[in-house]
């Protein structure tokens, strides 16, 4: 297990934030192309219900699929997790060779990169977006005990990406072209985690399938217990399996690294 000064990475997490709000034109480019992007979901989603016959589609009628569209988007927001690049690009340029001397840990210090993206889309962006829908009635306020679930999952979602990402971003010390995998990998991450169509919406052998991939819980399981739709003993069984998945790939990173800084040593990186 790595050892971990919480204090060593702080600093990460502000600079982080820093660098992405530094800029501000850009910075609020970026929040209005969020909220225009939750819009043309919306009218595309009303657009649909309006041509068809049933009020209800894949156990939703228009109402609850305006929340789900909100609030997966805001939630891959709040969830999301970048090291792909940040690790490709040092790998590429040579710069993780002195990240490797300094002495922290090179995951723990990407981890806090990713933290302070966290703040940002979570907190500045996320928050009062959704805030403003609230006020538009487009979305409800879950009551206390599921706002808390909700929070909970979404981090446990973050850890999710975050870890099965890190695996994923080992792949950039194989390639050398590594952008266009990533650009592949969110859209197939966006796909199977319900992020642009509920699960519910596949047939049912197919939607009992994509459940049981990790992808579920990195967007689906949290929006369904935002919504109310997942409670009880099925909200504990998922949170439970979202835990399962951070720890997996926490083990399956650490065992892919080891190989991976081998092969940086082997070409002399």
């Amino acid at each position: 297990m790595e050892k971990v000064n919480i204090k060593s990475y702080l600093p990460f997490i502000s600079n982080e934030v820093k660098s992405r709000m530094s800029y501000k034109v850009p910075f609020f480019i970026y929040m209005s192309s969020q909220g225009f992007t939750v819009l043309v979901s919306y009218f595309l989603w009303k657009a649909i219900y309006q041509s068809s016959l049933n009020p209800v589609l894949g156990g939703f009628d228009f109402d609850q699929m305006t929340g789900y569209v909100i609030i997966s988007f805001f939630t891959s927001a709040i969830a999301s997790s970048s090291p792909s690049l940040l690790i490709a690009r040092e790998v590429a340029d040579g710069s993780i060779a002195m990240n490797l001397l300094k002495p922290i840990s090179y995951r723990g210090r990407v981890f806090a990169v990713a933290l302070g993206e966290l703040v940002v889309t979570g907190l500045i962006i996320s928050i009062p977006f959704m805030a403003l829908f609230t006020y538009l009635d487009m979305i409800q306020w879950p009551g206390l005990y599921t706002g808390i679930m909700y929070i909970i999952s979404v981090l446990l979602s973050f850890g999710i990406l975050f870890t099965f990402t890190f695996c994923f971003s080992m792949l950039a010390f194989y390639t050398t072209y590594f952008f266009g995998l990533n650009i592949a990998f969110m859209v197939f991450v966006k796909f199977f985690s319900g992020a642009l169509i509920p699960i519910s919406f596949f047939p049912g052998v197919l939607a009992k399938v994509f459940l049981a991939l990790p992808f579920a819980s990195m967007n689906y399981t949290p929006v369904m217990i935002y919504l109310g739709k997942m409670t009880g003993n099925e909200l504990y069984q998922n949170i439970a399996l979202q835990l399962f998945w951070v720890i997996i790939f926490y083990g399956l990173g650490s065992l892919l690294w080891q190989h991976a800084i081998k092969r940086l040593t082997i070409l002399g990186g």
